[in-house]
């Protein structure tokens, strides 16, 4: 059984963004146009029979042959668009499926949330680039952690420091301005959630 971050919803193949239905759209034009071309292209010949030739039996023949080919072209068509589309589908969901993780996960970033990696399927596209953006959250978040790390240190030390100190020593409160600096820069980087 696949892990949960690789299973697939079916909800998730319907269209949720603007970049899918472009994609979707503009290769179905394609394919259409190409599709209009070949069966113009096969049946073209038997039309100008049909119509430019004063021979009865050719024109006979030649309707004939263009209806058969019009059905079986009309009966390819078909075959061929269904999977095609399906196909389009399962492509475009492989694409754009890695750009909206992609951009939930930068959201969380901005909102200060460094907890969430991305995490993609095993056939989805742009997996290098999603590990390279893991690394860049692990890095982030061991600085941020070290940082923290240091700064409860520097607190420590310097209510060591001012105990030590009477309180009317200049000195002491000194202390005291530097510890409360580095209360208020802690509990701002804090606030970040970084990767346990």
């Amino acid at each position: 059984m696949k892990p949960i971050h690789e299973r697939r919803k079916l909800k998730n193949y319907l269209f949720v963004n603007k970049a899918q239905v472009t994609i979707f759209v503009s290769n179905l034009i394609l394919l259409l146009l190409v599709i209009g071309i070949v069966v113009l292209a096969i049946l073209s010949p038997f039309y100008s029979d049909i119509f430019k030739t004063e021979d009865i039996y050719l024109q006979n023949l030649s309707s004939k042959l263009f209806i058969v080919l019009l059905e079986r072209c009309a009966l390819a068509f078909f075959i061929i668009l269904i999977p095609v589309l399906i196909q389009q589908v399962f492509v475009i969901h492989k694409i754009c499926g890695p750009f909206v993780n992609f951009k939930k996960t930068l959201n969380r970033i901005s909102d200060g949330d460094l907890s969430q990696k991305i995490h993609l399927r095993r056939y989805d596209f742009f997996q290098k680039e999603a590990h390279q953006i893991n690394g860049i959250i692990d890095n982030i978040s061991n600085m941020l952690t070290n940082i923290s790390d240091s700064q409860n240190a520097i607190v420590r030390d310097l209510d060591g420091l001012a105990s030590l100190t009477g309180k009317s020593d200049p000195l002491a409160g000194a202390l005291k301005n530097i510890e409360s600096q580095t209360r208020r820069a802690l509990n701002e980087v804090s606030r970040i959630k970084v990767i346990s």
